[in-house]
């Protein structure tokens, strides 16, 4: 919906940063505790990895406000 609405459906070139590497370790951390946690059937602390991994990349997307970039590319 978000690239509907400010790319016209298409994922724009990005130049990835340090901070950009930093979240998706992170996430990658988060996602090979949640890949343990689902094989030690432990279902619920799996749940709550998820919406750690959700979290991270809310605040990620919020800092970044990528909508800001289609307001300057126009302007």
């Amino acid at each position: 919906m978000f690239l509907g609405k400010f790319f016209e459906s298409k994922v724009p070139p990005m130049k990835l940063t340090e901070d950009d590497f930093r979240v998706v370790a992170e996430i990658n951390k988060e996602i090979a505790e949640y890949v343990n946690l689902m094989e030690h059937c432990k279902f619920r602390e799996g749940l709550r990895q998820i919406l750690a991994i959700s979290k991270i990349g809310n605040v990620y997307f919020q800092t970044q406000q990528p909508w800001t970039l289609n307001k300057n590319e126009t302007e």
